[in-house]
């Protein structure tokens, strides 16, 4: 069978690629010929122009436009090592479709062939971005004829805003099959008036851990905590410091920005760094989904705490699914000398369970099948 998947495959976001791959990875593995489309909207590529102004305030006067690549050209310049990390990853990993799309309107006057469409997984549903808003990710471009279905879709929020509503509830319910990756989607969706949705595994829990590891590159030699955070740095380095003080292992951060505090700064690693440092760590301290969910995976002691974006739904949903609530802080008033080890053995019969159950929906949605 011929799958078009669609979903935030270049974004300069590990997690994103990971997923991406992992999905197109395991539909190849069931015999299938897969190809991620090649969609990228101007609101998706805007950040990785460099000269881009991406502040409207900047724009107003030439002399701001000035002032704000100046300000932004050294750290660009640092980070082109990163993206030529992300760009050898797309070429080396991922199979895309010839034709790159630039929006929903050329995605439907030539969609690529296909026997079925997958939208999924991460955030394409999320509503405070522009891509939740975007039909393409619905597969509004899809035929008729075609299978369609969402996997492990995020909306990544915990309510759907009202203005868009009845919209999301036309575009979902079209579907023939709707997954998605949190359980308080499934809520959301039936607050729509859509009850036929199930809750799945992200995709990169769809491959096996030596898989991983083979992709993973190798990582500082020694023993070291990483902190991997998109923002709240100082709560996170805050858990850190005091894991570090138990563990008596320096602190390395790989995050986009340097980490004041941090013994080692690593920078922002690629896909294949991402998943090395995070196999290789004492312990992991984050507040990024993906990083809980390959800590999880290479079974490694791990740490979450929150976001300001309120996107925390998406790692706590997981951690409610693997009985391991235990495992996301609120803050830094916490003894780590009271914290129990992660208990892999039983976390990892949950997992299995739930991936069985993951890989029976898209194995049965992809033969048209309601038996699931």
């Amino acid at each position: 069978m011929k799958i078009c998947t669609i979903t935030c495959h270049d974004v300069y976001n590990q997690g994103a690629s990971l997923q991406a791959y992992a999905l197109m990875s395991y539909l190849k593995k069931l015999g299938h010929e897969v190809e991620i489309i090649n969609y990228k909207p101007k609101y998706l590529d805007i950040d990785y122009i460099f000269f881009a102004i991406n502040s409207p305030r900047w724009k107003k006067h030439l002399l701001l436009k000035i002032v704000y690549l100046l300000l932004k050209i050294p750290e660009r310049l640092g980070e082109l090592p990163t993206k030529h990390g992300f760009d050898a990853f797309r070429r080396s990993c991922m199979t895309l479709t010839a034709k790159r799309y630039g929006s929903n309107e050329e995605l439907r006057s030539d969609p690529p062939k296909a026997d079925a469409y997958i939208c999924g997984s991460d955030q394409i549903w999320n509503c405070n971005i522009p891509n939740g808003r975007d039909p393409a990710f619905y597969l509004d471009f899809a035929p008729s004829s075609a299978i369609t279905l969402s996997y492990a879709a995020s909306f990544a929020m915990d309510h759907i805003p009202e203005d868009i509503k009845d919209e999301l509830r036309r575009r979902i319910d079209k579907l023939q099959y709707i997954s998605v990756r949190e359980i308080d989607a499934v809520r959301m969706l039936h607050e729509l008036g859509i009850d036929r949705a199930m809750h799945v595994l992200d995709p990169v829990f769809l491959l096996e851990k030596s898989e991983w590891e083979e992709m993973a590159e190798p990582a500082p030699k020694g023993r070291y905590i990483l902190i991997f955070c998109f923002d709240n740095e100082n709560i996170g380095l805050g858990i850190a410091k005091k894991i570090a003080a138990i563990k008596n292992c320096p602190i390395y951060a790989a995050n986009s920005a340097p980490l004041r505090g941090a013994d080692r700064n690593l920078g922002f690693a690629s896909p294949r760094e991402f998943l090395g440092l995070i196999r290789n760590a004492q312990y992991v301290v984050t507040n990024s989904f993906h990083a809980v969910a390959f800590a999880t995976i290479f079974n490694v002691e791990f740490l979450a705490f929150g976001r300001t974006e309120k996107m925390n739904s998406r790692i706590t949903g997981l951690l409610r699914s693997l009985e391991l609530q235990e495992r996301y802080l609120p803050g830094t008033d916490f003894d780590p000398r009271k914290l129990p080890s992660v208990n892999y053995p039983e976390a990892g019969k949950r997992i299995e369970a739930m991936k069985e159950r993951s890989k029976r929906f898209l194995e049965n949605a992809l033969h048209n099948s309601v038996n699931i």
